[in-house]
């Protein structure tokens, strides 16, 4: 089941509410007016950007990112050289599929999340 278009479109409202302060706040940087107000909003989304990119790395993060926006979802299984299989989910967005990582086998089994078949595309929901 593809993602609702209720989700994207939120996800597209709550980015252009955050980019329009962010280009407000720079705006009265340069205008030198509302220093303080302008300062620490553009240190709060600073620091929960960089903070998202220092614990998921930069293309995890933008593959997080661009997730939002993606209809279509994928579960796809991987096999690994040990005999374990690798599951990752992800996006497809403009052709392409995109995953920010997987999941070993036991790992995955524990989460409890299903069953796979090993080497193939499992799903795209």
């Amino acid at each position: 089941m593809p993602k609702s278009r209720a989700s994207v479109i939120g996800a597209i409202v709550l980015a252009a509410f955050i980019l329009f302060f962010v280009a407000v706040a720079m705006h009265n940087l340069f205008e030198r007016v509302a220093l303080i107000p302008s300062i620490l909003w553009l240190l709060l989304v600073g620091a929960v950007i960089g903070g998202m990119c220092k614990e998921h790395g930069i293309r995890r993060f933008l593959i997080h990112l661009l997730g939002a926006y993606a209809l279509r979802r994928f579960v796809w299984s991987l096999p690994n050289g040990n005999g374990a299989a690798e599951i990752q989910f992800g996006y497809r967005i403009f052709g392409y599929r995109m995953a920010p990582g997987g999941y070993n086998g036991p790992a995955f089994a524990r989460r409890k999340f299903g069953r796979c078949v090993r080497g193939a595309l499992v799903t795209e929901y």
